[in-house]
């Protein structure tokens, strides 16, 4: 019997982790390890082996250099860059830092680069929609020690020029850059994410019916561009039950609304994964599963969790008297 994608991403994240953490197994070793089935095992390992994401030798399997790299701590979900990606990052945000006229916050120098890449129209270099907006795989948090590279000057100044054109604060620039790629599902989010932030009262409970058909509208998106159903289905109870929760007092509503904020960040964070595996495809040859299944178990679970708040202070769904009789007769 087959498995499903969501079956193969677990046992690919097992066996990548086990040969991480123990080094070069044969495939009784690992089924053994992750005490998972000898054919599964097997299978997902010739499936991994042909995506060139681990190499064996006398019949013992081990994580390989792909791409010229092993597990990259300076990228996002450790993706493997090669020598030569790794270093025209790094030049390329270096000569940004250089030729800006003030500091530029993290968020906005993976905006620049990216900006730079689309104009130069630099093809090997992977980036794609995430958390907030298009990014490299490169984190860009420590690019010291690679120079910098004049080559796309042009490019540069004139990606700081249009960003200084949009205020001072992060947000300014995400919607600018949203509005420009024409991404409404990024635009809901923010504006979603900013009223969430809000403390609610009396004098802004409107803010809950912006909040809901923002929520709507988002899912509808989920759906219209094929998202997983695990995300799709995620999302959808966490619509559902701040639907019942946007009828609390103002009060009320304020003692939960951190669990809602963290329970739409959770969601936003499967989303946004899901969003950059899609980009990232036209990169990498290699399923990326092993690298995020991972993260995106651990938001899955910090969501439940959540979700648990949220179930408990839902507003329980009164009957009318006759509904109710028809009810406890059906019981009875």
């Amino acid at each position: 019997m087959a498995l499903s994608r969501f079956e193969r991403s677990e046992i690919y994240s097992k066996i990548a982790t086990c040969l991480r953490v123990n080094g070069p197994l044969n495939i009784n070793q690992i089924s053994e390890k992750t005490q998972s089935n000898w054919e599964t095992v097997k299978n997902a390992i010739d499936s991994l082996e042909k995506a060139k994401f681990i190499d064996q030798e006398n019949n013992k399997y081990f994580i390989s250099c792909a791409m010229n790299g092993e597990f990259n701590e300076q990228t996002i979900f450790n993706l493997p860059l090669t020598k030569t990606q790794n270093e025209l990052f790094c030049k390329l945000a270096n000569r940004i830092k250089e030729l800006s006229k003030e500091k530029l916050k993290q968020t906005v120098l993976q905006k620049a680069v990216v900006e730079v890449i689309k104009k130069a129209k630099i093809n090997n270099l992977p980036y794609g929609w995430y958390m907030y907006g298009e990014c490299c795989v490169h984190t860009l948090k420590d690019t010291t020690g690679f120079g910098i590279t004049e080559e796309y000057d042009e490019e540069i100044k004139s990606t700081l020029d249009e960003f200084s054109k949009h205020g001072t604060y992060v947000d300014d620039l995400l919607d600018y850059l949203y509005t420009k790629e024409r991404n409404e599902l990024y635009l809901l989010k923010l504006d979603t994410k900013s009223l969430l932030e809000q403390t609610i009262s009396e004098n802004n409970k409107s803010n809950l019916k912006t909040i809901n058909r923002n929520l709507m509208r988002m899912l509808i998106l989920l759906h219209k561009f094929n998202f997983a159903d695990k995300i799709t289905i995620q999302f959808d109870e966490f619509t559902s039950y701040f639907g019942r929760l946007k009828n609390l007092d103002s009060s009320v509503f304020e003692n939960i609304r951190l669990e809602i904020l963290n329970s739409f960040k959770y969601c936003w964070n499967l989303i946004a994964i899901a969003n950059f595996k899609k980009d990232l495809a036209k990169f990498y040859i290699f399923e990326l599963d092993p690298y995020t299944q991972p993260r995106e178990e651990t938001y899955l679970d910090l969501l439940e969790e959540e979700k648990l708040e949220l179930e408990e202070a839902c507003p329980k769904i009164m009957l009318s008297p006759k509904v109710e009789a028809l009810r406890n007769k059906m019981l009875n």
